[in-house]
């Protein structure tokens, strides 16, 4: 088991089809309840984007199980990788970096992905090698939706609870009153650095440091 944004993910067999095999995403009730005790806007919203997302670049969802008599969970059934960017990087040596023409490949399909998001009007909001999933022949896709969100417009007052610190543009470190699809371009461009210099681009410990690393 390892976490995503919200709940955990494992791997499993599908109950008839034993040879097919996928990543279940599981979200307990207790977690992600509202102030009704019904499952949260949150993980509604998670599924209805991931329902309607449907690009090479973008992982997909089979299917949603839950528990209506115990309420105990929810779980997402999402296609299974091997591996994402950031643990694919780890594994890497000093010696052993991603070479030019993978940092151009992987560059190229995270950007399609960003596109057809954008397209769509939707924004991932935490853009990081740990939510961009690889499988053996190097095709890639952006995962974990957890904090994704539909903006219609370019650019709205949303929360600025999202990215992970090391990703997350001057205009949410700064409280900015909007933001809007720029913020996951930062996160591609913060990606492509970590690829070529093989380790993070910015590695605040906090919000100002963060700052202060990104104005130097």
């Amino acid at each position: 088991n390892y976490p995503g944004t919200f709940g955990y993910v494992d791997h499993v067999r599908h109950p008839k089809e034993h040879t097919r095999e996928y990543a279940r995403k599981t979200i307990k009730y207790n977690e992600k309840l509202d102030a009704n005790g019904d499952i949260s806007a949150t993980a509604i919203r998670e599924i209805s984007i991931l329902k309607t997302l449907d690009h090479p670049n973008i992982i997909k969802l089979s299917h949603v199980e839950y528990n209506l008599e115990k309420k105990d969970f929810l779980s997402f059934f999402l296609e299974i990788f091997p591996t994402d960017l950031k643990r694919y990087m780890d594994a890497c040596s000093s010696t052993e970096r991603l070479t030019l023409k993978l940092i151009k490949s992987y560059t190229y399909q995270i950007l399609c992905g960003i596109d057809y998001l954008h397209r769509h009007a939707i924004i991932h909001r935490d853009i990081k090698p740990s939510n961009i999933v690889i499988d053996d022949e190097g095709h890639l896709k952006l995962a974990d939706f957890g904090l994704a969100r539909r903006c219609r417009i370019s650019e709205r007052t949303l929360t600025h609870e999202v990215v992970t610190l090391w990703y997350r543009p001057p205009e949410i470190l700064l409280n900015a009153p909007t933001y809007g699809m720029p913020l996951d371009i930062w996160g591609v461009g913060c990606v492509f650095a970590e690829m070529c210099l093989h380790r993070p681009l910015f590695r605040g410990e906090c919000e100002i440091d963060q700052l202060i690393l990104i104005f130097r």
